[in-house]
């Protein structure tokens, strides 16, 4: 668990979320930063633990549910988690400039033939349609762990989501 001085300091910004998500959030948000566990040093165990924070606090806000629903309405309202992004956008510039050099990624549904691209690096929707992508490609089974564009893919977007996790959560 978080030391109990930053405990306190996790999402205390904010009156977007209730008192027990926060508290959910702090505990996965230590798993997150677990030293033992080393996630971090697993870019796909990294990711993965990233999209659950960031789509459980999406699921809280916007109470949607389906994840297209939710990123739309994220893309189209204010929140604390966007602004954090939005304020903190050259922080995460670097992350974003690596995506987008491995643009574009194929929507791999089966019979889909999409290319999803991420052509600006500063425009949010993109950026986060494309991690979206990343996300749906490996939640669904079609990234290969031994593929190193699949691995450079994971390994960026989990470094993107967990900096903004970071923005997000320490306000």
């Amino acid at each position: 668990m978080l030391k109990n001085a930053n405990k306190f300091m996790v999402l205390s910004y904010t009156s977007e979320v209730n008192r027990d998500f926060k508290k959910r959030m702090v505990w996965w948000y230590a798993k997150l930063n677990n030293v033992r566990l080393k996630i971090w040093q697993d870019p796909w165990l990294d990711f993965m633990l990233c999209w659950m924070i960031f789509d459980a606090y999406l699921t809280e806000i916007f109470q949607f549910g389906s994840d297209r629903d939710k990123l739309n309405y994220f893309y189209n309202n204010k929140s604390d988690f966007k602004n954090y992004i939005i304020t903190n956008r050259n922080s995460l510039l670097g992350h974003v400039t690596e995506l987008k050099k491995l643009s574009p990624i194929q929507d791999m549904r089966p019979n889909s033939n999409k290319m999803v691209c991420l052509k600006d690096e500063k425009n949010f929707e993109q950026i986060f349609n494309f991690v979206y992508q990343i996300r749906c490609n490996l939640f669904h089974g079609a990234k290969d762990i031994k593929n190193a564009k699949d691995a450079e893919l994971v390994c960026h977007a989990a470094k993107f989501l967990r900096s903004s996790i970071d923005y997000w959560m320490k306000g």
